[in-house]
This record gives C-alpha cells, structure tokens and sequence, in this order.
C-alpha cells in the first residue's frame, strides 16, 4: 500500500515575522499522513518557537561625556531591527559582564539577568509580556563582589570569579543574591564557563602556569583540578563540550592556540593553529572557535576576517571581510542550538558602535544596527511562546531504537523543556558511567555502543525532577 507523507509548518499567531528569511521556522509543526484506506491527520505542537530579546551593554565614552549604558535590539512586528536604550550607568562604571538565566521560560514571566560594573551586581527581571519585543525590565536587588571578574547565571545560580588568589575568589549565589557558599582556588582565575551544572575556571597560579578546575554544582563535587600546559597561558576564551574543555589562547601574544582537555581521561592535546600575532577578538559556538587575528602580513589578510576553527574535526575556514573588529560576540554561546545563532561583530573605529549580525552557515551579513560608544556584551534571552504547561520536566518520555541493539542506536526525549542543555549518561549493572552526553529539546541522537560488552545497560536523562531511565540491552 502506498503511503504519501507531507510536512506542514504552521505558525502561531504571536510570533514575530522576521526579515531574516534564512532562518529555518521553527514554530508549531503538523504531520499529515494520507493513505488510501484510512486518511489520518496528525497534528503535533512544538515548543520549538523564538522569541528572542538581545540586551546589549555599551561602555560609553567618558571623555565625550557618554556613560555606560544597558539597551536591547531585536525584530518587531515590522521585520525591522530596533534598538533602544533603557538606563544608563554612573560616568566612569567599568562594566565587565551580562548574564541571562535561563528560568522562567515563558514570556511573560519575569526572568532574572544580572548586569555588573566594577565590584558591583545589579539584579534585574525582564519579561515580554505582549510579544511585541517591548522588554518590562526592574531592578530588584544588588550585591558586592569584591574584585569581581566575571559572572554566569545558569538554572537556579549565579557563578562568580574574582581577581585574586584563595579568598574567596570563586562565589555561588541564587537568584536572589543570596550567598550559597565560595571557593578559595590557588589561582588567579581568568575564564569562567558553565554548562549543565559544571562550573569550568581557567586561570594562572602565582607561578605563571596554567590551571583548570571543573566543578559539579548539583552532586557538590570537584571534578578536575590540575595543571594545564604552556600553552593554556594568557587564555582568550573557554568552554565546555563534555567531556572536552576547550581553551584558544595566546602565549606571550605572539601565537594563537587551542587546547582539548578531556575531563575524565586527563588527556590534552594542544596546537598552534596561528603564528604570527594573537588575536584581535574570539568568540565560540559550541563546535567552533571565531576569531580574527592581529596582525597578518600574509596576502590571505586574516587580520581583515573571520577564521572559524572546527573543534571536531581540528579543520579552519578563513572568510575575509575586509574589516576589522573591536569584538566577535556569538551571544547564545551556551550550546542551545535552537535560537538564533548569528554572530554579532563590532567594527573596530573611534566609537565601536556599529554592530554587524553575521549568519554563521554562509558567513553573510544579514542585519547591522549601531548602538552607543563602545558596544561590549551581548546577551540573548530567548523565550520559546507557548503555554507554561508545556514546561514540565515531569512530562519527559525517553524513546529508542533499535532495542536491543547490535552497536548504534537512537534516542530522542519528547517534553524537554527547549532552550535548557539536559544531560543523558548510561551505567552498567555496578553502576559505572560508561558513556554521557549533553542533550537538547527537539533533537535526536545516536549513541554507538560497539566498544561496550554484551550485557544490560540502563540509560539515564538527569532532569530537575529527577532521573528517567530505560533499560538498553547490547548483544
């Protein structure tokens, strides 16, 4: 019997229309199966919507009497960007940081995001009550943070590092500034990254070499905390893709190199990926590392582009623009790959104001705007329209096939809650971790199990309501 299928996409009413025709709709989803003998009609609703706030932080211009200010952009009901400012800061305020947690998914509920200048947090919540892009934004609390270097809100916390050696220079507050409790590291730390409950410090110990230590929020336990190699020095950005902690950083200014460290093997391999100056600005997304160097006396001008270097695959890509920027900022760099994912560049000039939105997959301009002096943090706060019943973990289902397995099999989680990293590990029967991976909503994933031993297996999806779990049997 033949069967014809169609995909139908269908959008809710709310949600913005946007002059960025390349971005793929994901809105609501329908599935219509036709047969000849028993015409079915499906339909399937997914929260797999945007609805995507960009709050930009801009240093300002003291000498031209600009203070720092906090602003947001984003595309209206007109398919036009907007930019518009909020408040400003006190003259002179050394802004150093803008982080968006990820609770309170629904627009209209308030969501806290935290703003600091100097050794000082400002609390505020931010909601889009109307989906009109128009941000309620509030203060509601503030704290000190002496030394304070940089900051990540992640689920229910807040992560701080400081500009010191032992102290208190790593902190861990709520939401509500609330201290929960601190670590003393013997190191100057320079990079924070959180993902998945792990906190990840790079830094320097007063010996001038390089340390990492990766911290477990929710089992309060210490992971890694060793020495790295030389040229782990002088780091320019950080993350985590479990288990590989990634670091491009530049020794002595004069290199560029990226360092994969694998947490549960202690296994690091490093290279020199440039040589002939630093970098002038870097960002990352997940697999990637973007960045644009120094200097270049080369005839490929790589001073005058973007170079995307694959993690994976330890390949680079080079596209040259012809411009130099002030800074590369890819703001949803925690590894949510549904919301938008374009890279914000900043053209280097006497204001660095002028902001260009770079579609990662072709590398093209697709949007620019200007702002006010000195355009410095980028932060998204995506918000996925739906009803807040569809935000329940409780609701999870785990699905795989084939089962039993042979080697590979697949496995997709229907009710995550999007725009939230999850994490699936599988055990054996004495309760060993033999294989993890970080997981998102809306995605499917293969999961190889040819190296592992015949016998029974339980795999395991860590939710904030609990542990799901399915037993998987190897043959």
């Amino acid at each position: 019997m033949m069967k014809t299928a169609f995909i139908l996409l269908l959008c809710s009413f709310f949600v913005f229309e946007t002059a960025i025709a390349h971005q793929p709709d994901k809105t609501a989803q329908a599935t219509l199966v036709i047969s000849k003998n028993n015409p079915t009609l499906q339909l399937v609703t997914s929260n797999v919507c945007y609805n995507t706030t960009q709050l930009i932080v801009c240093k300002g211009d003291p000498f031209l009497g600009i203070n720092p200010s906090l602003g947001w952009s984003c595309t209206g009901w007109s398919g036009s960007p907007s930019y518009t400012w909020l408040f400003d800061f006190n003259a002179g305020a050394n802004m150093n940081g803008i982080t968006i947690s990820d609770s309170a998914l629904a627009p209209a509920i308030p969501r806290p995001f935290f703003v600091s200048h100097d050794s000082i947090i400002k609390a505020y919540t931010l909601s889009v009550p109307q989906f009109d892009c128009v941000p309620i934004i509030a203060l509601y609390d503030s704290t000190v943070v002496p030394d304070l270097l940089a900051m990540h809100a992640n689920h229910d916390r807040l992560i701080t590092i400081s500009n010191k050696v032992g102290g208190d220079n790593v902190n861990i507050f709520n939401l509500q500034l609330q201290p929960l409790f601190n670590f003393a590291l013997p190191f100057y730390p320079q990079r924070l990254f959180v993902n998945w409950g792990r906190i990840v410090i790079t830094g320097t110990d007063t010996s001038g070499s390089s340390r990492l230590f990766v911290y477990d929020l929710f089992n309060a336990a210490v992971l890694k905390d060793t020495l790295l190699g030389p040229l782990e020095i002088n780091s320019k950005s950080m993350n985590l893709a479990y288990p590989y902690v990634n670091v491009l950083a530049t020794p002595g200014d004069s290199v560029i190199a990226i360092t994969r460290y694998n947490i549960d093997t202690g296994q690091l391999n490093s290279s020199i990926v440039y040589s002939q100056s630093g970098v002038q600005a870097v960002d990352y997304d997940q697999d990637v590392f973007y960045y644009q160097t120094f200097a270049d006396s080369t005839p490929q001008a790589t001073h005058l582009g973007i170079t995307a270097y694959y993690l994976s695959t330890g390949q680079s890509a080079f596209y040259n623009k012809g411009q130099r920027y002030s800074l590369i900022s890819q703001p949803n760099n925690r590894g949510n790959s549904w919301s938008p994912s374009n890279i914000n560049v900043v053209l280097e000039n006497a204001t660095n104001n002028h902001v260009i939105v770079i579609e990662p997959a072709s590398m093209m301009m697709i949007d620019t705007l200007m702002t006010s002096n000195h355009a410095a943090f980028f932060a998204n706060d995506f918000r996925c329209p739906v009803s807040v019943e569809e935000y329940n973990d409780d609701q999870t289902e785990i699905i795989m096939f084939p089962n039993p397995t042979d080697g590979v099999f697949t496995v997709h989680m229907k009710g995550l809650i999007c725009n939230r990293d999850y994490l699936i590990d599988v055990i054996d029967l004495k309760g060993n971790v033999v294989m993890q991976k970080q997981v998102q909503a809306k995605h499917t994933y293969t999961l190889d199990f040819d190296n592992l031993k015949a016998g029974t297996y339980v795999l395991r999806l860590h939710t904030q309501q609990g542990l799901k779990t399915r037993k998987i049997i190897k043959l």
